[in-house]
């Protein structure tokens, strides 16, 4: 599932995943000019925490979402 956060005109989508290593999750961060990040979780219940976690920073930092749509 890919999620977006938008401030302004600038988009940061994150993508969570099965991991590309048969085992546990990813979650792919992509912010506008920054390297993309990928964490590997071991569980869903890590994989939702961080998620959590995720979705408070960028709330603090003063982005809007998430949303199911890049518009």
């Amino acid at each position: 599932m890919v999620y977006f956060f938008k401030r302004n005109s600038a988009t940061v989508s994150c993508e969570m995943r099965p991991s590309g290593r048969g085992e546990g999750y990813d979650i792919i961060i992509m912010k506008p000019g920054q390297p993309v990040v990928t964490e590997h979780l071991p569980s869903s219940a890590d994989i939702h925490k961080r998620w959590c976690e995720l979705q408070e920073g960028f709330k603090s930092e003063g982005w809007w979402g998430p949303t199911a749509t890049h518009d």
